[in-house]
């Protein structure tokens, strides 16, 4: 196993090189220490440039010789080129297994346009780059007088199941305890959600944590495959990045750890870096996952929940039927039919003709869960499954499956396809295609039986 530890002879990069000497002793790794020399200065004499360079390499001597005294078996290397690119090309020559750099401030100008030196590390490498900014954690953490607090920031994307899975690279040093933390903003959840008509107009935070949470759960599982991993879900008041960062301190965390989905240049200015953010403002060390890491897969989660959208059609009949022989092993289907709500504008504003509205309305859902209940097929397998059945009223039937597989935790959506004709299709679309394109879990459209 190889680190690579980069230096520039601060006191920011010697702190950093003690707690790199101390994780690769622990590990039983080859510690590398590079200085990148001159970068874009050139110096005005070839004389003067071997006796600079010649100074410099016998500084990295001397820093080597001090990391070795702490027990890391050290080579050190002097590359020339830019500080940043040069450090990420030798740490894939090498093979390194992560990147230890120090971190010192940067004004808010040249922070965004240019960055530091290890922000714009961590956002190039093809390996985790470890950002100290305070060693003593790791320091305990390496000589296992502690175990090491972890806050991994999670979002459900492949980027945060890399940072997951990246933190097992530091196993074998100590005892790690991790927490996966999302940061969820109640209106976005509340809309992702969706409400019925019997919904409070305001969103209520704890049905959005806990759905949240629920997710959270199971997606870490399925990414580490631990059962019982901690979660927490923090509703955010701010910006995302400082609600993580705020919620780490709470924690009093040694490490926070992030993916990266290492945006360059203008792109930068209209998607914003949430790992850059945790790199600029976090007062701890910072672990930051390199979306391009080599052999990510995404974690196969195991089928528990179905929601089945239904109109009571032949096709939606054998929607039905299919999702129940999905979950063979068990697990629950979650029957849904969408009532069409009538446009807002052509609401009676008489009290008797809303009345009357309201009593159709309460007509019309009663005979829907009617329907449903008949729609439970009465093999015995299916009497081993969960049946849960709702009836919603929306304008939009695609926004409102999807909306409703969210909040029963659905990991497919089973419709049923009428079969249009492809220029039916093309004009029209259908409900089928509509929540394809919106759901954010797998979709099976089930064709109509053939006769």
């Amino acid at each position: 196993m190889n680190i690579l530890s980069a230096t520039d002879f601060s006191s920011a990069a010697m702190d950093a090189g003690n707690a790199a000497a101390a994780l690769a002793a622990r590990l039983g790794a080859r510690l590398h220490l590079v200085h990148v020399f001159h970068g874009n200065y050139t110096p005005p004499t070839l004389a003067f440039q071997a006796a600079l360079k010649a100074a410099t390499q016998k500084l990295l001597g001397k820093e080597a010789k001090r990391l070795r005294a702490l027990g890391a078996s050290v080579e050190e290397h002097l590359l020339d080129g830019l500080p940043d690119r040069a450090v990420v090309e030798y740490a894939q020559t090498c093979g390194a297994r992560f990147i230890v750099v120090g971190s010192v401030g940067k004004g808010r100008s040249e922070r965004w346009l240019l960055g530091s030196v290890a922000e714009r590390i961590a956002e190039s490498a093809f390996c985790p780059t470890l950002v100290v900014r305070d060693s003593l954690p790791l320091h305990l953490w390496a000589r296992r007088k502690s175990s090491l607090r972890i806050v991994c920031g999670v979002d459900f994307t492949a980027s945060s199941d890399i940072a997951l899975r990246s933190l097992r690279t530091l196993q074998g040093i100590g005892t790690m305890d991790i927490t996966a933390a999302y940061v969820s903003w109640p209106f976005e959840e509340q809309e992702r959600l969706g409400a019925d008509s019997g919904a409070l107009e305001e969103p209520d935070p704890q049905t959005v944590l806990k759905t949240r949470e629920r997710d959270l759960r199971e997606r870490v599982a399925a990414v580490t495959g631990q059962k019982t991993a901690r979660v927490h879900v923090e509703a955010a008041r701010k910006r995302v990045d400082y609600t993580l960062i705020e919620f780490g301190r709470s924690m009093n965390a040694g490490l926070i750890a992030v993916g990266t989905h290492q945006i360059h240049g203008g792109r930068r200015l209209v998607n914003p870096s949430f790992s850059r953010g945790i790199l600029y403002h976090a007062r701890t060390n910072v672990w930051c996952a390199p979306l391009r890491m080599e052999g990510y897969h995404p974690p196969i989660q195991k089928l528990g929940r179905v929601l089945v959208a239904t109109d009571f059609s032949e096709a939606a009949n054998a929607a039905i039927r299919q999702a129940y022989s999905l979950l063979a092993h068990g697990g629950s289907v979650h029957l849904l039919h969408v009532l069409s709500a009538p446009p807002r504008k052509v609401f009676p504003r008489s009290r008797e003709g809303s009345a009357k509205l309201a009593a159709g309305a309460r007509r019309a859902r009663q005979d829907a869960e009617s329907k449903l209940r008949g729609s439970i097929p009465e093999e015995p397998s299916a009497m081993e499954i969960d049946t849960g059945i709702e009836v919603v009223e929306s304008e939009d039937a695609a926004s409102a499956i999807c909306q409703a597989a969210e909040r029963c935790g659905a990991h497919m959506i089973c419709v049923g396809t009428h079969a249009h004709g492809r220029l039916a299709s093309a004009v029209l679309g259908s409900v089928a295609q509509q929540v394809i394109a919106k759901a954010r879990c797998p979709v099976l459209a089930v064709p109509p039986p053939q006769v």
